[in-house]
């Protein structure tokens, strides 16, 4: 109930439309119910001859008989099109307010969800899957926001027809209406029965849906390395498989679904010949007037399908109840606190490091009593083996993570005590693999700052030595990009994610093993460009590359998590250390390069 709970809490602002169209939508079916009553009448007492004496409100619609049989038939004629235009716009009325009821309730999910995640801190993210998050944004909102709209209303109308039917058909007759009946229970049970154990057919087949979206997805966002390898038609393969699986998973939903309808169905025109027969007996033998048969004939009609429908109902409540716990599951999931603190000094760029040690949360122990010391101003490199600690060491500055010991000191002043959104906006990141969106080169260099004027962004692209390639662009600053940069090469993708960094003029630019992408000469250029600028940063850089970091200020070699070298690369480079066995390797692969081409 808790789930539903959270379900029904976004209906707020929106309870009073929602409330008022379920009102609309029971009004609608009992004023359609009483359309039977006046086709009995009709035939049995304005056709026929039948003494009518009913009190109730049968006995109400019969008193506006008036003994003149035309006269009677047109007014019973205009009283049934009546209550059917009523009901009809009841109906519409319903449908209308519970749109724009749920329609809100769903945009307000969407949002907290999508703001939910944007805000949970990185270790969740760490752990969590891309597709499986977007799986619960779209599927499991839709599930829920189908049961608001559709299945909780159905199973309400639907409870309130039988309650209703139920009640006239028992006005009219008890033993019709116990006859009329008689195979109801077992179409419901075999209803619920059926859809509960097809529950899991359903959970199966939006499985594999969501492995097909995932291939897709993929595909889509590796496009470049599936034409670089030629691998297109193994791309077709494995996109075909899941295709065919989910195909297979829909047929047997299908075949089930076909099974279910073929025998509810025979159950229900069973049902309705046997009110048909025993009627028909009842009025040969004078107990009662066709249109009494009529009447029962179209209430058992009408019950019908929703008795069928309840069934389906309830177990969608299931499917639905899965969807809010996957929800959930993200929600309960507390925010990052961005606001943890007031303090927010002014950032210089003095870094400090005071025997820092981190492990994961499943155990593994990656930094190991690190300290060392950057100056305002100065470049540091960071150089070590594939999991040696250097990319943690640049989340614990970012304050991704708290749970380390030691101390990290910035400008003096511990990091756990700078407000974390402050300290983020001081610190300038430049991953990897960088990510550009469909945009023009210019919106995307001034997405980290997007008051920034031309001239900035200009700037940002000359430092980062991408404004003469930009320029040799068809549209220039205004060439889109393509989703993910696609349209740029290596190179200039990753310039153009240094320019978006460096627009903001940072105390603090780290470089994430980021100048990988550009061949030496830029690397120099751009690292001689941010040195001669007007801001000067402390720039950190994580590079495998001797000629990256041979020119940093401060070289720190990183191995197994401890801190092995810490020096100029003339300090360092002739000990026996990582560093210069990296140096002879490469310096090796230079001799060989030369000579070969020479």
């Amino acid at each position: 109930m808790k789930r539903f709970k959270l379900l029904f809490s976004f209906l707020k602002g929106s309870a009073g439309i929602y409330t008022l169209a379920i009102v609309l939508c029971l009004i609608s079916v009992w004023i359609s119910l009483f359309v039977p009553l006046v086709v009995r009448v009709v035939i049995d007492s304005v056709i026929g001859k039948e003494d009518f004496t009913n009190t109730g409100l049968l006995g109400y619609i019969f008193s506006f008989r008036t003994g003149n049989i035309k006269k009677d038939i047109f007014t019973f004629s205009f009283l049934g099109v009546a209550f059917i235009l009523v009901s009809s716009l009841m109906e519409f009325l319903y449908t209308a307010l519970i749109t724009v009821a749920t329609q809100d309730a769903g945009q307000k999910m969407k949002n907290r969800m999508y703001e939910h995640i944007q805000r949970l801190d990185y270790e969740y993210h760490a752990k969590a899957e891309a597709g499986d998050l977007i799986q619960r944004c779209t599927t499991d909102i839709e599930n829920s926001m189908i049961f608001l709209s559709e299945h909780f209303i159905n199973i309400l109308r639907t409870a309130f027809i039988m309650f209703v039917t139920i009640s006239m058909m028992l006005s009219l007759s008890i033993p019709m209406s116990v006859i009329s009946m008689s195979l109801v229970p077992f179409i419901f049970v075999y209803s619920f029965y059926f859809f509960s154990r097809a529950q899991k057919l359903f959970e199966a087949q939006e499985e594999v849906e969501a492995r097909l979206s995932s291939v897709i997805q993929e595909n889509l966002t590796g496009v470049r390395v599936v034409k670089a390898f030629a691998r297109q038609e193994y791309e077709i393969k494995k996109f075909d498989e899941v295709n065919s699986l989910n195909q297979k998973k829909v047929m047997k939903i299908i075949g089930a679904m076909s099974q279910f309808w073929s025998a509810s169905n025979g159950l229900s025109f069973l049902q309705i010949g046997v009110v048909l027969g025993v009627g028909s007996y009842f009025v040969v033998k004078g107990v009662f007037g066709v249109g009494m048969v009529i009447a029962f004939f179209t209430y058992v009609e009408r019950i019908m399908w929703p008795v069928k429908q309840l069934g389906r109902l309830l177990a969608e409540s299931g499917k639905t109840a899965v969807s809010l716990k996957r929800l959930t599951e993200v929600l309960v999931n507390e925010q990052e606190d961005l606001n943890d603190t007031d303090f927010k000094p002014e950032i210089n760029g003095d870094i400090e490091f005071i025997g820092v040690s981190f492990s994961y949360p499943n155990g593994t122990h990656v930094l190991k009593n690190i300290s060392f010391k950057i100056k305002k101003g100065e470049s540091a490199a960071l150089i070590g083996p594939t999991g040696a600690g250097k990319t943690t060491l640049i989340h614990l500055l970012h304050r991704l993570y708290d749970d380390y010991t030691g101390t990290i000191l910035l400008d003096g002043i511990d990091i756990k005590k700078i407000n974390k959104r402050h300290l983020r906006e001081n610190l300038g990141l430049i991953l990897q693999e960088p990510f550009l969106f469909n945009k023009s080169v210019k919106e995307n260099i001034r997405y980290a700052k997007k008051e920034s004027l031309d001239e900035e962004v200009f700037n940002a692209a000359k430092i980062a030595s991408v404004d003469k390639s930009i320029k040799d662009f068809e549209e220039g600053y205004d060439t889109t990009v393509g989703e993910g940069g696609v349209t740029l090469s290596g190179g200039q993708k990753q310039r153009l994610a240094i320019a978006r960094t460096l627009i903001l003029e940072n105390p603090i630019v780290i470089f994430d093993d980021s100048l990988s992408a550009v061949d030496t000469e830029t690397d120099r250029i751009i690292r001689k460009n941010l040195k001669e600028g007007k801001v000067n940063p402390t720039s950190i850089i994580i590079s495998h590359r001797v000629s990256t970091v041979r020119d940093a200020d401060r070289i720190l070699v990183l191995e197994e998590g401890r801190l092995t070298a810490n020096g100029t690369h003339n300090e360092i480079k002739d000990k026996d250390n990582l560093y210069r066995r990296i140096l002879d390797i490469q310096s090796e692969i230079e001799r060989e390069f030369h000579t070969t081409f020479a």
